[in-house]
């Protein structure tokens, strides 16, 4: 009899183990598979952040991870296939242990009331005991699941918003260039205005001065005063043709090099604008993921409380069953001695 009882709470620990230790590789590999998706979304926004290019290769990236967590959903479902096959192999280990405790009965007739409930008692213990080891497990696994995924998506969430506040930093100062630029042509222009008025003033000053020193020598040499005269109104001409050359010239460079400006502010506006929608349909996708995963893991934690209730309900049966078999064994034992006396 000691060797039966030490052999079905083998058979109990045993299940016990085996399902512990496929539950902590269901939960280390369910770990790592939300901390690759964590690191796969952070370092996608970073590469948002740092170099706007490789937004379009994320995006593409962002279906492979998916299928990855697809797959760790499958092998998470193969797993507690397994843990349901190990719960059905030690509760078939329990009624074979029990078939052979009914043939030593019916072997040896010498078999004592006392044991009985303590055996009775014990099997229930052992088996009340590893259902609530099951459910405490799969309860703290789905507590800590659950908030890893609000971690994750509390940092996702976090990462797009500075990404949000940085474009719109970025779009702020874009739209605030044209109005600078506009300042800045507007002082270079006046200052080439005053430039132009100041070379009129001293080409008129010029021309008054050399107006008067002809005045003052024409008595003496008229043709060569002339001459004098002739070459410095040429000289002022040229001199006024090139300052007025100079001066479109310079205009018209900065007018080109504005509308250039006007044009990369516009090109940058815009593609600040479609990253903006990018995030924003990417912080969409990832909610969207994140309400599947959630969806997932509920769906998987009620079919486990549900076959974690059938194996009790299999485990009570085998135990009324068990009950009253024991019964009728002992019946039938006190028949035998009661036999025997009379």
């Amino acid at each position: 009899m000691p060797a039966l009882k030490s052999s079905i709470a083998q058979h109990v620990q045993d299940g016990a183990e085996a399902v512990q230790a496929q539950l902590s590789a269901y939960a280390d590999r369910s770990a790592s598979a939300l901390e690759a998706v964590a690191k796969d979304v952070l370092s996608a926004l970073d590469g948002v952040n740092q170099e706007q290019r490789s937004t379009a290769q994320t995006i593409e990236a962002l279906p492979a991870h998916l299928s990855h967590v697809s797959g760790e959903l499958s092998d998470i479902k193969q797993l507690a296939d397994d843990s349901a096959g190990t719960l059905s192999l030690c509760l078939e280990n329990a009624e074979g242990a029990f078939k052979q405790s009914k043939e030593a009965a019916k072997l040896s007739r010498s078999l004592q009331d006392e044991h009985l409930p303590a055996l009775k008692s014990s099997i229930a213990q052992h088996v009340q005991d590893g259902a609530e080891a099951v459910q405490a497990q799969l309860s703290s696994y789905a507590d800590r699941s659950a908030s890893a995924l609000e971690l994750v998506a509390k940092d996702v969430l976090s990462a797009l918003d500075g990404v949000n506040q940085e474009q719109r930093s970025t779009a702020q100062t874009i739209e605030a260039l044209p109005a600078h630029i506009s300042q800045e042509l507007g002082i270079t222009n006046a200052s080439l205005e005053d430039l132009g008025q100041t070379l009129q003033d001293q080409i008129r000053q010029s021309q008054a001065l050399v107006d008067a020193a002809i005045a003052r020598a024409q008595a003496q040499l008229e043709s060569t005063s002339s001459a004098i005269a002739l070459g410095l109104k040429s000289t002022t001409g040229r001199i006024s043709q090139l300052v007025m050359h100079q001066q479109r010239t310079a205009q018209a460079a900065h007018q080109a090099m504005f509308s250039e400006m006007r044009d990369a502010a516009t090109q940058a506006q815009a593609a600040t604008e479609e990253n903006v929608q990018t995030g924003q349909a990417l912080n969409e996708s990832l909610s969207a993921r994140h309400d599947e995963l959630v969806a997932a893991f509920a769906n998987h934690t009620e079919a486990l409380n549900a076959r974690l209730d059938q194996s009790q309900a299999k485990v009570r049966n085998l135990t009324i069953t068990t009950g009253v078999l024991l019964v009728l064994m002992a019946v039938y034992v006190a028949y035998g001695l009661l036999g025997h006396l009379s």
